[in-house]
């Protein structure tokens, strides 16, 4: 596990996999159609791949695999922030991401009183990340006096020093699109719906990389369009339990399928019956396959719009 978290493209690579899969198992077995897709991070690509807005994945994957983003600019000897403080020196290894437990604002106030030190992610209110040099951030913590959990990868991304790198990012994030009918894709390039030609896609992708990103802006965002019942396709139920807690006592619903300790089948299962019960209309065919393809769309009544939504988490959610 640990040689794998330092495998950033192999790592991208395997969470864009999981969200396309289990995204295109709800659409082409249960015949589920989102309204509206985001993501977490970098889940954004996740988004567009499983969605089938970009399509050539053999082509992209090679241009990961030769760019030096993920070599030597943002991991290992991490050249581009060394570029960005070229007035300082850093030993080796320098860098550090935290998940603090502590609340947003002050978070934001403890962090502008260091100049190596960063808020790069809000997740909810009272829990953010934060990245930079480690002694930086081990004083952000100090001023908090809050929990932090060090992150398990140690990649440079949403925060100024990697600016260099956005050029960089824009040739990696351009692809030919296919635009999808019916779906609203939402980045947190600039909290609004993308637009989803070629340049203005890879140039919003850019910038939500380099740049903080605020996921509870975005969520309330997609709810503020329409989106009710959030179904996330990502790995492990990372943005489930901050999505209920962004919403709280709106109406809502938020279902994983994967998650620790529970089989993927299960957790689809969960999902068809979230649906099912929000009125939702599915084909159930292929859970009862004595039954002809007209009967199983008869068990449930009623329809609704549904959107769904990954570090590589994809969100899908859905009107109701």
């Amino acid at each position: 596990m640990k040689d794998f978290f330092e495998h950033p493209n192999q790592l991208i690579e395997s969470g864009i996999s999981l969200s396309l899969l289990l995204t295109q198992i709800l659409d082409q077995v249960f015949d589920l159609k989102p309204d509206f897709a985001f993501g977490y991070s970098l889940g954004e690509v996740s988004m567009l791949w499983a969605n089938r807005i970009w399509q050539n994945a053999e082509h992209s994957s090679n241009s990961w695999k030769k760019s030096t983003i993920f070599k030597d600019q943002l991991v290992g000897k991490m050249q581009a922030v060394r570029n960005y403080w070229s007035d300082h020196e850093f030993p080796p290894d320098f860098w550090r991401s935290y998940i603090l437990k502590a609340d947003s604002k002050k978070a934001d106030q403890a962090c502008q009183k260091e100049a190596l030190a960063f808020l790069s992610i809000y997740n909810t209110s009272s829990e953010v990340v934060i990245a930079g040099e480690k002694e930086a951030c081990q004083r952000v913590i100090q001023d908090l006096d809050c929990h932090a959990l060090p992150m398990p990868f140690n990649t440079v991304i949403h925060n100024p020093t990697m600016e260099s790198t956005y050029q960089a990012f824009i040739e990696l994030y351009t692809n030919q699109t296919s635009p999808q009918p019916g779906i609203r894709f939402f980045s947190a390039a600039n909290y609004q719906e993308m637009l989803l030609d070629e340049s203005s896609l890879a140039e919003s992708m850019a910038r939500m990389t380099c740049s903080q990103v605020d996921f509870p802006r975005l969520v309330d965002q997609v709810y503020n369009s329409g989106a009710r019942i959030f179904i996330e396709v990502g790995p492990q139920k990372t943005c489930s339990r901050w999505i209920e807690k962004i919403l709280k006592n709106k109406p809502h619903a938020v279902v994983p399928i994967n998650k620790k300790y529970q089989s993927d089948l299960n957790g689809i299962l969960k999902v068809i019956s979230l649906l099912i019960s929000n009125g939702v209309k599915l084909n159930l065919e292929y859970l009862f396959p004595d039954l002809d393809r007209r009967k199983a769309q008869e068990t449930i009544s009623g329809s609704a719009d549904v959107p769904i939504h990954s570090q590589n988490q994809e969100l899908q959610a859905i009107k109701n």
